[in-house]
């Protein structure tokens, strides 16, 4: 494993700087995620982004890491050989972030209220459920 440094360029880092302060300000939660993507990641890009989360306190999820409980196909999960990944990679890669969030987050579920206030969600769920496969 490489413990070189690739630098966040300065416009980038003072982006996420921003968007960090406004996510302090709102009592909102930054989490910083790479997806699968072997054919432009790297692991001096990984050592940058997580230096960066841990001098912001912000966790991070890199795809392209083993992950427990993350089974991702590198052969079958991309739509062009490692660079974005197909319908089956992208829920992988969902569900696992979907997990994450319950396990590390203090955030309600919406979809199981039953407020009116989030019926069109609903409906669009149950309809997504009836194509999506």
């Amino acid at each position: 494993t490489s413990t070189e440094i690739e630098p966040i360029e300065k416009s980038v880092l003072k982006k996420v700087k921003q968007i960090k302060k406004l996510c302090d300000d709102n009592n909102a939660e930054l989490l910083f995620i790479e997806a699968p993507s072997p054919s432009s990641w790297t692991m001096k890009k990984h050592n940058g982004i997580n230096q960066l989360a841990e001098e912001l306190g912000v966790n991070f999820i890199d795809f392209n890491l083993a992950l427990d409980g993350f089974d991702f196909d590198y052969a079958n999960d991309f739509r062009d050989y490692g660079n974005h990944c197909n319908f089956k990679g992208a829920t992988k890669v969902t569900n696992y972030v979907t997990r994450f969030i319950k396990e590390n987050y203090n955030i309600e579920d919406k979809r199981v209220s039953e407020s009116s206030k989030y019926q069109t969600w609903n409906e669009d769920v149950l309809k997504y459920e009836k194509v999506r496969w």
